[in-house]
């Protein structure tokens, strides 16, 4: 079975494979690498409403979208239209080719506030956001939620068809509940409840790691496209291997250790433009874990590379670790 490339409003995507949007770790290098093996759609962090349309637009320059990003989608998360609104336009101000909507987050600070999962338990806020953004902006408008608040609810299924009333492009579905996180098998029974109940798009996102994992989720779901979150950290080919698989029914072999080297020293490379060496060396830390999936002895080598103070001694020990010989 061929799957189609993924129509959100008026933008056409190479395929059908995207990015989620991931806190600490969707930064513009993981973005850059993202799109040069095959996402169709990268995704920044969520960025917050309030913080947004009180910084100053120095600051908001960190959420410029870089040429070679596009397309990209940029996340804002909240509970005030009139701020939300404020804060996708100047997003797309930015750059954004997609404007997606934070209304999965299971954070207790940001549900506290009424925003991320908390949208779910009040569909008409929801799409009152969506509608004056769709009002406002010229962009593709994309929610992303959850399977539910909890197990059993019908949230998903109420707050899409809210969501597809208001205009919505595309809805994206993280088949977990909030109380499951990041635990526990994809809800595809939901997924699929939601894809029945619309007419718009609508991509899977949760457990998936494998070509086969995506090809899962697709053809029980009936969804049009997936989102691949931490599973891509440290394996940023899996955008291109889903691809593959997806097109053509074949998957490309794994990175060799000293591609998977090299790659890793570019991610850092790349954060160290963005940050300066001192705080890139400390924020890769969160990614190192990642790199070093399956390798022997990766609780030790990632002792090592995570206690290395600068960026030279990282690259040389990883080259160690992952490339020998090379």
């Amino acid at each position: 079975m061929v799957f189609a490339p993924l129509h959100i409003g008026k933008l056409q995507l190479a395929s059908c494979v995207l990015m989620a949007p991931m806190v600490g770790l969707s930064t513009r290098p993981f973005r850059i690498l993202a799109r040069r093996h095959g996402c169709a759609l990268t995704a920044a962090e969520m960025v917050s409403s309030e913080y947004l349309v009180r910084s100053e637009p120095s600051d908001r320059e960190a959420h410029r979208v870089l040429e070679e990003e596009h397309p990209t989608a940029l996340q804002i998360v909240g509970a005030r239209p009139a701020v939300m609104v404020e804060a996708a336009a100047m997003l797309v101000d930015l750059g954004a080719d997609v404007l997606d909507v934070n209304m999965g987050c299971p954070v207790r600070r940001i549900v506290k506030g009424g925003g991320g999962a908390a949208l779910m338990k009040d569909p008409a806020l929801a799409a009152s956001i969506i509608a004056g953004i769709k009002a406002r902006v010229d962009v593709p408008v994309t929610a992303k939620m959850r399977a539910g608040w909890e197990h059993g609810g019908q949230e998903a299924i109420v707050l899409a068809r809210a969501l597809e009333d208001a205009g919505v492009d595309a809805i994206t579905v993280h088949a977990r509940t909030r109380e499951d996180r990041h635990r526990g098998a994809p809800l595809l029974c939901v997924l699929r409840a939601v894809k029945d109940a619309v007419s718009i798009p609508v991509i899977g996102n949760g457990g998936i790691s494998t070509p086969a994992d995506a090809v899962t989720m697709l053809t029980r779901s009936g969804c049009d496209g997936v989102m691949i979150g931490r599973a891509a950290v440290g394996d940023v080919w899996i955008f291109e291997r889903i691809a593959a698989f997806l097109a053509t029914g074949r998957e490309p072999g794994p990175p060799s250790g000293e591609t998977r080297a090299e790659t890793l020293c570019l991610h850092l490379r790349l954060l160290i433009e963005e940050e300066g060496e001192k705080k890139a060396v400390i924020l890769f830390r969160k990614c190192i874990p990642h790199y070093l999936k399956g390798i022997p002895g990766a609780r030790e080598a990632r002792q090592r590379l995570c206690s290395a103070g600068s960026a030279e001694e990282v690259t040389r020990t990883a080259r160690q670790l992952l490339a020998p010989g090379s």
